[in-house]
């Protein structure tokens, strides 16, 4: 939220649009609120329990990786198989998208260009080194890891969103220099965007497919609560399989 906080400040500056930045505000205000009221670790994770080269190894096959390659899977084996390679190509995509806008795009093309490629790298940078797992430590990877750990994770959403931005941003730089025409680029841009969006309807495997059922833990949890007048909370199983929720027994019985 906080990285739109620019734009909000251009439109309450430019547009006197009062209501938007206000809102963006309020919101980030509440969510720091809440963080605070009830943090998400009961200790400061560390901050050095991955190595710095696994952050921008993750940023390259999950925010950039993920455009090219959707499927999890075919990435792990591409990487076990060609290694590094496995990622040249979308990332000399994205470079040359950055590159062609900055030097050749107007001023707010080239800062909204240099502002998604540095939102995306913060969004995933931000994601990973505060929420630090073994699943990120890519650099770390042994062979077993590439080929049963590896998967995309939800964090790499918004960096790819960023960077999809870069195709819209390339097809107004390239109608500015007369390369396509202004009605070839009203319909190039959408045109490509799908084609890099399509690759994504594939089928996919979520983590939380299958599981513990939330009403039987629910109902599980009520029981062992109502058993053991001492007890203050019960946990509730949940996915994947390492995860766990404890809820309040007062609120378990509707007290």
């Amino acid at each position: 939220m906080g990285i739109f906080l620019p734009l909000a400040l251009w439109s309450l500056v430019k547009r006197r649009n009062y209501a938007a930045p206000l809102a963006l505000v309020a919101g980030i205000g509440l969510q720091l609120l809440a963080t605070v009221a009830d943090p998400r670790y009961a200790e400061t994770p560390r901050l050095d329990s991955m190595q710095p080269l696994s952050v921008i190894y993750g940023f390259i096959l999950q925010a950039v990786g993920s455009i090219w390659e959707p499927d999890a899977r075919t990435m792990a084996l591409n990487i076990v198989t060609f290694g590094g390679f496995a990622v040249v190509v979308p990332s000399i995509i994205v470079l040359g998208l950055l590159a062609y806008i900055t030097i050749y795009g107007r001023a707010p093309l080239k800062v909204a260009a240099l502002y998604a490629a540095g939102a995306a790298a913060a969004c995933w940078a931000a994601a990973t080194v505060l929420n630090p797992s073994p699943e990120f430590d890519f650099a770390n990877f042994s062979r077993d890891d590439w080929l049963s750990g590896f998967t995309f994770f939800r964090y790499a959403v918004t960096p790819s969103m960023f960077l999809l931005a870069l195709v819209p941003m390339a097809c107004a730089v390239a109608e500015d220099r007369g390369i396509i025409g202004r009605n070839r680029a009203r319909y190039l841009a959408p045109v490509l965007m799908a084609v890099f969006l399509s690759t994504s309807y594939f089928e996919a495997t979520p983590a939380r497919q299958t599981g513990p059922e939330w009403t039987t833990g629910v109902r599980a949890a009520a029981a062992q609560c109502a058993a053991d007048p001492s007890l203050t909370e019960a946990v509730i199983a949940v996915t994947p399989a390492t995860w766990q929720v404890a809820v309040p027994c007062r609120v378990l019985s509707g007290r």
